[in-house]
């Protein structure tokens, strides 16, 4: 197993998939890959996404084709981070404007 791929199955089995109780969550943007893909917060959730990449990363609201103004980070570099609070219920699709084919969803009950 190369060590890319094994630091992909670290990161994918170490990050939670819900958060439902708490305040604070986070996404983790390694291997052009947002990890979790869906994450499952509760409304009044900041989450916060970090790139480990050594490229710079967008987490934009909305899809390539039809990018929403809710939230856009800007590219962001390895070791920065964005993050947004989620107050309304909801399915928020985001992607990567620089990398468009990378998509995450976040779930807000």
């Amino acid at each position: 197993m190369s060590v890319a791929v094994a630091a992909l199955a670290l990161f994918a089995s170490t990050a939670p998939a819900s958060y439902a109780d708490d305040t604070t969550a986070q996404a983790d943007i390694v291997l052009f890959e947002f990890t979790p893909a869906t994450l499952d917060v509760a409304a009044g959730t900041s989450v916060t996404w970090l790139n480990h990449d050594a490229i710079v990363h967008s987490v934009t609201q909305g899809a390539p084709d039809a990018p929403g103004t809710l939230f856009d980070s800007g590219l962001f570099d390895q070791d920065q981070t964005f993050t947004f609070t989620f107050t309304v219920p909801g399915e928020y699709t985001y992607f990567c404007t620089r990398h468009t084919f990378m998509h995450g969803m976040i779930n807000v009950a």
